[in-house]
């Protein structure tokens, strides 16, 4: 169900790249299993999260496994944000049925990959001992959101469709966005480097 670029553990050679993603995020990565998609540069975009964090007490559920780790463009949503365009797509949401019907295809997809993400002794234990956590992990939509017609954040959903390349609000966002254009000047990830295209032609790479 799904495939992903990197398996990331504490091997030498995955040194670079998890730097890379803790000068995006600002901290050490957890609980990161993977990369979904790069920019032209090759620093990822998104990164695949486990959908359990392991705690000294037990597990939690992390319901957004598809992570935008790009700043660039966590600024740039964030500005989208900022602009009410989250009321204006659940409007659409509420009102063009093809719309609400893609978006639910894609929240069941994502919850696919997060129950594919589990290990099998996961998924026969947390319906006996964790009920909550399995509830959480199966039930959620994009992001982790409860209401499937509620948008919780355009961050996740872009994540997913640069990941998958099936979220309808992350080709919205995209597309309004120009990403297909956009230069990044963003010096976090390779902080010797000048600005560069965030997508190669084509897209992303996944």
């Amino acid at each position: 169900m799904l495939a992903l670029d990197e398996i990331l553990g504490d091997s030498e050679s995955d040194a670079p790249l998890l730097e890379i993603i803790s000068r995006q995020l600002g901290k050490p990565p957890r609980s990161i299993s993977g990369v979904a998609a790069y920019c032209s540069r090759n620093a990822p975009l998104v990164v695949i999260t486990r959908p359990l964090i392991k705690k000294i007490k037990g597990v939690e559920p992390f319901p957004t496994i598809f992570w935008l780790s790009c700043p660039y463009l966590v600024k740039e949503v964030g500005r989208l944000e900022s602009t009410g365009l989250i009321e204006e797509i659940e409007f659409l949401v509420s009102n063009v049925p093809i719309l609400r019907e893609n978006l639910y295809d894609a929240h069941r997809e994502y919850v696919n990959a997060r129950l594919a993400l589990l290990t099998e002794e996961e998924r026969n234990l947390l319906p006996r001992e964790f009920p909550g956590i399995w509830r959480v992990l199966v039930s959620t939509g994009v992001g982790g959101v409860k209401d499937w017609n509620r948008v919780k954040c355009l961050h996740a959903h872009l994540a997913q469709f640069l990941a998958t390349g099936k979220n309808p609000i992350g080709y919205i966002v995209s597309h309004l966005m120009g990403l297909d254009t956009m230069v990044c000047t963003s010096s976090a990830c390779f902080p010797e480097r000048r600005p560069a295209a965030v997508l190669e032609p084509g897209g992303a790479r996944i």
